[in-house]
């Protein structure tokens, strides 16, 4: 299996053209896309919704993981909602097998402490004392 993988896109309207350059041969180099983290510059449904157009119409089949970043708006339910309405495997702390090859995904990401606070903190449950 041709596993084509990327990470930190920060998707914005001007990064639309790089990344249709970036994916332009995707399709006929890999078999499946792995994107890691970061898919968007501060998880807002708006921003996912033309990222998303762009990785349906590569039709290879993809896989993701959530980074900081998409979690930044409180609306990461939204956007895995959104993924996975349009084929997307979202990988939450759980494991998918595709063609024989397994695929594990988590954040890792766990922030900075202000007081009981954490800033950028992917858990909202998790609080530092």
């Amino acid at each position: 299996m041709r596993v084509a993988a990327t990470a930190d896109l920060h998707y914005s309207a001007q990064t639309l053209g790089i990344l249709k350059e970036q994916f332009g041969h995707v399709r006929e180099e890999a078999d499946v896309l792995v994107v890691a983290g970061d898919l968007t510059n501060f998880g807002r449904p708006e921003e996912m919704e033309p990222l998303l157009n762009v990785l349906v119409r590569l039709r290879i089949p993809t896989i993701a993981v959530l980074g900081n970043h998409d979690y930044e708006c409180g609306k990461e339910t939204e956007l895995i909602r959104m993924m996975t309405t349009e084929g997307i495997k979202v990988l939450d702390g759980t494991g998918y097998e595709r063609d024989g090859v397994g695929f594990a995904g988590t954040k890792g990401f766990i922030g900075v402490s202000v007081g009981e606070c954490l800033l950028h903190s992917e858990s909202p449950k998790l609080r530092l004392s």
